[in-house]
Order: structure tokens, then sequence, then C-alpha cells
């Protein structure tokens, strides 16, 4: 959509800056002589939060034109009354063939990992299903059921899980509307869904890969599928945590979580580089800036990075501080000044405990590497 007025204009050399807060163009004849004030770089923040753009074009004299895109989901057709009974009537009798050929002890079963202190959600509306398949997630996870995903969702309001495990075809609210709850909201999008279904068909895979499934298990299934790719998913986000904890990157890879993560911890990291130098920071600033209240801000830094907001902006201004200890120029005291910490002594300490040597120590050792590198 665009927006088009017939006023000043702007002049080119302001185009760049107007999404800036408070930009001052330097032209007198500019209408923003004023200041741009917050209302441009607000919007702008909105439609990026929604994966849209937004510029203008403008001509001094003749107005401006603002130009907004944002992406736009187009809904599958639903299925006719016919095609969802013929559906439900193959579902529940590759149902049946999977309690009659799975009467199998667990113990047989092989788990690489111990997730025993993992939450499984598990959603079917079948009882028997239920059953059968939450005595087997049971022997290697903590499981909680529900038989429509809206249940699972009202529940999710309480407590999350570490992954959902969800049909397709349920009342109330299926699983594709229940994934796409999941992955659209901010707050659970980083919680893996395993969907499964007797809907074989390669339209069906595709719509649920699509609302953001991260895995989509036809029935009748093997329970050791169904265990291992559990096991997988899990395995990748602990994976991803301990990445956080260990070696705490200074750049987002776009490969390491889903979009919605990705905007997340794009927006949080832009958030820590500009209030780097602050002692006085609050973090309930970054909350508000990323649309979460406290608590679920605080869950969700604790979900993606197994820190908290608090462990992690520590780590990512020590980790900033070594960065600018490794160029020539920069002392201890400046890298120090620049990364926000109130104590020297306390920095000092920080320091240490990440890299066994003190901050001036570091400074000499990557200067006479700086020195060698040249020399060679």
């Amino acid at each position: 959509m665009s927006f088009t007025d017939t006023g000043k204009g702007i002049d080119s050399e302001d185009l760049p800056h107007i999404f800036e807060r408070f930009y001052q163009s330097k032209k007198k004849h500019s209408a923003y002589t004023g200041g741009s004030g917050i209302g441009l770089a607000f919007t702008k923040r909105l439609v990026e939060m929604h994966y849209g753009d937004i510029w203008v074009t403008s001509t001094l004299g003749q107005g401006s034109t603002f130009e907004l895109r944002l992406p736009v989901v187009v809904e599958e057709s639903c299925l006719s009354n016919e095609e969802h009974e013929e559906i439900l009537k193959v579902e529940k009798e590759q149902e049946q063939k999977s309690l009659e050929l799975q009467n199998i002890d667990v113990h047989h079963i092989k788990s690489n990992v111990d997730f025993s202190g993992a939450s499984v959600y598990f959603v079917e509306d079948s009882t028997e299903m239920r059953n059968f398949v939450c005595g087997v997630l049971q022997a290697f996870f903590k499981v909680k059921s529900f038989v429509n995903g809206q249940e699972c969702l009202d529940a999710m309001k309480e407590e999350w899980p570490d992954i959902v495990i969800s049909d397709v075809l349920m009342p109330e609210m299926n699983g594709f509307d229940l994934c796409k709850n999941i992955k659209a909201d901010i707050k659970t999008s980083h919680i893996p869904v395993i969907l499964l279904t007797a809907c074989t068909t390669i339209d069906d895979q595709i719509q649920g890969l699509q609302l953001g499934a991260d895995a989509y298990i036809r029935k009748p299934f093997d329970v050791q599928h169904l265990i291992t790719r559990t096991e997988t998913l899990l395995k990748g986000r602990q994976q991803l945590r301990e990445r956080y904890s260990i070696d705490l990157p200074l750049t987002q890879r776009k490969e390491d979580s889903s979009a919605k993560d990705n905007a997340f911890l794009e927006k949080l990291y832009q958030l820590m580089e500009q209030n780097l130098d602050n002692q006085e920071l609050d973090l309930d600033l970054f909350a508000k800036e990323l649309y979460l209240n406290r608590t679920h801000f605080f869950q969700k830094v604790k979900a993606i990075t197994n820190q908290t907001p608090y462990e992690l902006l520590k780590n990512y201004r020590i980790k900033k501080a070594a960065e600018f200890l490794g160029q020539e120029k920069v002392s201890v005291n400046e890298a120090f000044a620049m990364t926000g910490f109130k104590s020297r002594a306390h920095f000092n300490k920080l320091f240490k405990e990440k890299y066994q040597v003190t901050p001036g120590k570091y400074a000499t050792e990557m200067k006479n590497k700086y020195t060698g590198n040249s020399s060679e």
C-alpha cells in the first residue's frame, strides 16, 4: 500500500535519515528543521517486527510517497465434509493398526540421551492413541496430554513445554492451527513442534512445514522413530543453548533459529550494542522494546540461550571488551568505560574468569600477537 501527500517534499540528503529518531535536517528549507520526532522510527520498527518493509520517495515542492509492504499468509482452502470424514476414517484405521502392531516393551526402545527432565506436551483426541503414546513417552520424558489444540494453548499460558507433539485432525483446534499459533507468537516460537497425522499427501506435509512444524511424522508411525526424532529436536535446542553458554556469539547466525527467534535475537543484540556503555541500564527497557512483559522476556531469553538477560548482557559486554582490547590503540581503561561496567574490580574479576588472564595481560598478549603477525 502507498500514501501520497502534496506537501513541501523532502530533500534527497534527508531521505536516508527520516526513519531515525529525532533526526535534524541541515537544510534550512527542509520541513524537518524541527526534527523528525519518533513517529516514523516507531512505524518502521512495527513494520519490521511483522517482517515488512517501508520506504519513501519524495520530490521537493511536489510531495512524498510512503510505500508499505507486509507479508500475507494465504490460508489453505478447507476440506469438504466428505473429505474430512474420509481422512478421519483412514486415521482411525491406521491408529488401530498402530496399537495392534506396537504392543511393545519400552525397555527395548533405544535412547541415546537422557531427557527425562524434558517437558513434552502431547495432543491427541483419540483416547486409545493418547494413552498408548503417553505410556511410551513417559518412559523417557515428563509428559502432559491434551485432547485438542486449544487445551494445549491454554496450558502454555501457564507453563511452556520443551517440545509439543500433536495430532493434526482434532475438534476445536487442529494441529495445523496449534502449530501456527505457537510459531506466530514471539513468546513461544522457539518451542519445537512435531505433527503426527494420517494425512499422507505431499501438500499436507508442505502445509505443516510452512506453518513452522519442525518435523512431520505419518501414521502409523514407529515409536522408535518418534522417540529418536523428539530427542534430536531437544538435542538441537540444547546445543544452541550450550553455544551461548560456552562461547557467546557477537553476531546472530540465521541458520541457528527460526525466523521469529532470529528477529528476536537480532533486536536483542541491537539493544545490547546500543546500550553497551550504559551503566544505568534497566533491562525492563529491553522487554518493552521487544513488546514482552518482564516475565515473558526473561523466560524467552533463558529458553533460547540458557542464560538470564543479566548473564547474557554481562557476557556480551565482557566479550566486547576483549574485542576492544584486541585493537592496538584501545587501553584497558577505555575498554572498561566502553562496556558499561560500574566497578573496575568487578570488570577485572569477570574478565579473568572468562579468559583466565587479567585485562591488562590480555591486551599485552594481543599487542604482541598483532606485532608478531605484522612482522611476518
